[in-house]
């Protein structure tokens, strides 16, 4: 259950983030330029990250991955809510989209691990969530 609840966490997080951007810009004063590379600079810098933690969840202490990036993660929400400045929102976000690949990701990971003969209830439970977002 903890792995369902992590998956519906990231995508609320990442779901009121989304609707936040033209409040984020009007209040940090932020660029078009600026939103662009918060779009998109973290998530290519967690594309080379993210395979490299993939690999070590599998071949070493998977729980102890997801709870460093559920750390991280958490980390990064708070210095989002402090940020000030453009800089801090990046270094926040640069931090955020690895946290959530190992909190999540490996979370998917483990759940889909745990119960082999529940494989197509638990993909089937993520895919309703899904749906339930949209």
């Amino acid at each position: 259950m903890i792995y369902f609840i992590i998956e519906y966490l990231d995508e609320l997080v990442f779901g009121v983030g989304e609707v936040a951007w033209p409040l984020i810009r009007d209040d940090l004063g932020l660029t078009y330029t600026q939103i662009g590379l918060l779009l998109s600079l973290p998530g290519i810098i967690a594309a080379f990250i993210e395979p490299f933690l993939g690999i070590l969840g599998d071949v070493w202490k998977r729980r102890a991955l997801i709870l460093a990036g559920g750390i991280f993660f958490t980390i990064s929400l708070f210095i989002t809510s402090i940020s000030k400045s453009f800089l801090l929102l990046l270094a926040s976000l640069v931090i955020f989209f690895p946290s959530s690949g190992a909190f999540v990701s490996l979370s998917q990971a483990s759940l889909m691990d745990s119960d082999t003969a529940r494989h197509e209830q638990n993909m089937g439970a993520g895919l309703l969530q899904v749906q339930l977002e949209s």
